[in-house]
C-alpha cells in the first residue's frame, strides 16, 4: 500500500483563502443588522459556514494504492476504484482535455472536485488539487477520473506495479 499527497497549488490556495476572506467579510455586517431577528442571523451565518464545511469535508486529501484498489481519500470517506477495472492512467494537460465545464461540483475552493464535462473526453469525476499534475484514470465502465497526486510519476509507477496482477492496464 502506498499513499500519495494531494497538495494544493498556488491558484487553489489563493481561491480558497479568498473565498474564506469574502465569507468572513460578508458575515460581519449581517451580525450588526438590527432589523434581522437572531434566528435569521443564525440561519444565514450557519448556512454560509455549513456550505464551506461541506466543501471542506468532500475535498480530496490524498490517494492510496492498495493491492486491489485505488482509493481517493476525502474528509468524508474514500472513493474506491478497483484496479482490475482500470484500463488506463496517464498524465494529461488542459490541452488534452479540451474545453471543460463544471456540471456539479467545486471549482477552486480546496480544489476542483465533482462532476465536469470536457470536450475531448466527456464526463469526468474530478478530485484535483493541483492542475499542473493531473492524471486521467479510465475504467472498463467508461468512467473517467481526474486526480492530482503530488508525485505523479511515482503514482503511475506504483499503479503500474499493481497492474502486474491486471495486465490490461496501460500507464
Amino acid at each position: 500500500m502506498q499513499t500519495f499527497e494531494a497538495t494544493m497549488d498556488k491558484n487553489i490556495k489563493m481561491i480558497t483563502y479568498l473565498v474564506m476572506a469574502l465569507v468572513a467579510v460578508s458575515l460581519l455586517p449581517i451580525l450588526f443588522i438590527d432589523e434581522l431577528a437572531w434566528w435569521m442571523k443564525l440561519l444565514i451565518v450557519g448556512g454560509l459556514i455549513g456550505s464551506l464545511w461541506v466543501a471542506y469535508l468532500f475535498r480530496p486529501k490524498g490517494y492510496r494504492i492498495t493491492e486491489d484498489s485505488l482509493l481517493i481519500e476525502r474528509g468524508v470517506g474514500a472513493v474506491r476504484i478497483a484496479i482490475k477495472n482500470i484500463v488506463s492512467a496517464k498524465a494529461v494537460t488542459s490541452a488534452d482535455l479540451g474545453f471543460g465545464i463544471r456540471v456539479f461540483g467545486v471549482g477552486g475552493f480546496f480544489g476542483n472536485y465533482g462532476k465536469y464535462n470536457y470536450k475531448k473526453i466527456g464526463a469526468v469525476t474530478a478530485y484535483v488539487t493541483n492542475t499542473s499534475k493531473t492524471i486521467l484514470v479510465s475504467t472498463q465502465e467508461n468512467k473517467h477520473y481526474l486526480i492530482s497526486p503530488e508525485d505523479g510519476l511515482g503514482f503511475l509507477q506504483t499503479l503500474n506495479q499493481s497492474a502486474n496482477y491486471h495486465p490490461h492496464l496501460t500507464v
